[in-house]
C-alpha cells in the first residue's frame, strides 16, 4: 500500500471464496513495513541461501497455517491458492508436513523444477501427448478483441527434487499445464499449476484451473481497497493509525464484494441479511423520493438494484450488471441516507 515514490506499508490478507466466488470473509491479515536493506539488496547466491523465516516470502506459509487452523473448525474442503509468487517448494514441504487432512494446495507456477525422471517439470510435460484440445473464450482487453484460442492440456504426477541449496525431501506434487495451439504472439495462453490435489482425467485437470479463476477475487478486494476506499490517499501522523484504517477498509471491501455477488445471483432473500432497517428505507425513500419507507421488508435484490442506481449505475438492457466499485459508490451515499433518516426519525426527548 504505497507510491512509486514512498515506502510505505504492505498488506497479504487470504480471503475465504466458496467455488462459486462467494466471499466468505478473510482468513489471515498481515501487514509490515518494508526494511530498506531486505533480502533482496543481498547477492543471489546469499538470498537463495536466506532462510524463508527472514524473508517476505514467509506470508505464503503464515496464510496456510492459518488456513489450516480454520479446516479444523469445519469438514468443508479448503484449498490454499497462490499467484506465481507462491511456487515456493518450502510451502510444499508444508504441506506435507501438515498431515492427510490438511488443506490442498493450487499454486500458479513460475519454476521449471528439477524432478526424479532427469529432467524439469515442464521441459518432461512438453514431451507428453495432449490428454486433451478444446476451445476457450478469450473475453476483451483494452485494445484487443474477444477471441476464440485452442488449447492443448497435459498433465503428470511428479516428484520433484528440492532446490540444491536446500535439504528438504522430494515433494510429490500433480503439475498441470494449458497452453494455446498455434500462439505465437504476447497473448499466447500458458498456464502452469502445481497441485496437491490428485487428477487423473482431463476433466479433473480442467477443475484446477477453474479453481484457479476464484483467485480474481483478491485483484477485485485490492480494486475496491484502492479505487474506492482509497486507501493508499489517506495519510495519518502515525502507523497504527493507517493500519487500523486499512483493517475498517478491508471489512467495506469485503462487504462491497459480497453485495455485488449476491445481486448477480442469489434471489429470494431478505434486505435484512445485508442491511439494517435504516439503511434500507433510507434507500427506498431516496429512491423512490417518498418520505414513508415501506411496511414490508423488500427483498435484497431489489435494493441492491437502488443501490446501484445510487452509484450511477443506468440499469440500461445493453448494460452489464454493476460491478464493484458502482456497489461502492452506492453504499457510501446509502449509508449517508440511512443515517438521516434515523435521525429524523427517532424520538425526540427534551431535559
Amino acid at each position: 500500500m504505497n507510491s512509486n515514490n514512498d515506502q510505505g506499508l504492505l498488506l497479504h490478507p487470504s480471503i475465504a471464496f466458496t467455488v462459486d466466488g462467494v466471499p466468505l470473509g478473510i482468513l489471515d491479515f498481515r501487514i509490515w513495513t518494508r526494511s530498506k536493506l531486505g533480502s533482496k539488496h543481498l547477492p543471489r547466491d546469499l538470498r537463495k541461501r536466506t532462510p524463508i523465516e527472514n524473508k517476505e516470502s514467509m506470508k505464503w506459509i503464515q496464510g496456510y497455517r492459518t488456513t489450516c487452523e480454520f479446516s479444523k473448525e469445519s469438514d468443508a474442503k479448503y484449498i490454499f491458492i497462490c499467484d506465481r509468487e507462491g511456487d515456493l517448494f518450502e510451502l510444499f514441504q508444508e504441506h506435507k508436513n501438515a498431515g492427510e487432512n490438511a488443506p490442498d494446495l493450487l499454486v500458479r507456477a513460475v519454476h521449471d523444477r528439477r524432478i526424479e525422471e532427469g529432467e524439469y517439470s515442464w521441459s518432461f510435460l512438453k514431451t507428453l501427448q495432449p490428454v486433451d484440445t478444446y476451445t476457450i473464450s478469450v473475453p476483451r482487453k483494452k485494445g484487443k478483441r474477444a477471441r476464440e484460442a485452442e488449447i492443448e492440456l497435459r498433465f503428470e504426477k511428479l516428484s520433484m527434487k528440492p532446490p540444491r541449496y536446500k535439504k528438504l525431501e522430494n515433494i510429490e506434487m500433480y503439475a498441470v499445464s494449458a497452453t494455446e495451439v498455434d500462439g505465437s504472439s504476447d497473448e499466447t495462453i500458458h498456464w502452469k499449476f502445481f497441485t496437491t490435489i490428485p487428477i487423473h482425467t482431463p476433466e479433473e485437470a480442467k477443475r484446477i484451473i477453474a479453481y484457479y479463476k476464484s483467485r480474481w477475487g483478491i485483484e477485485v478486494f485490492f480494486k475496491i481497497l484502492k479505487s474506492g476506499c482509497a486507501i493508499e490517499s489517506t495519510q495519518f501522523k502515525f502507523g497504527n493509525r493507517f493500519k487500523a484504517c486499512i483493517a475498517v477498509s478491508a471489512i467495506v471491501a469485503w462487504r462491497v464484494m459480497m453485495l455485488t455477488f449476491l445481486g448477480r445471483s442469489l434471489t429470494g432473500l431478505k434486505a435484512s441479511i445485508m442491511f439494517e432497517p435504516f439503511e434500507w428505507k433510507g434507500i427506498y425513500c431516496r429512491i423512490h423520493e417518498t418520505p414513508k419507507p415501506p411496511k414490508k421488508e423488500p427483498e435484497l435484490g431489489a435494493v441492491l438494484e437502488w443501490v446501484a442506481k445510487l452509484g450511477g449505475y443506468l440499469g440500461r438492457k445493453s448494460d452489464s450488471p454493476p460491478g464493484p466499485l458502482t456497489i461502492f459508490k452506492g453504499i457510501m451515499r446509502a449509508l449517508d441516507i440511512g443515517f438521516m433518516l434515523k435521525l429524523l426519525t427517532q424520538s425526540r426527548t427534551y431535559g
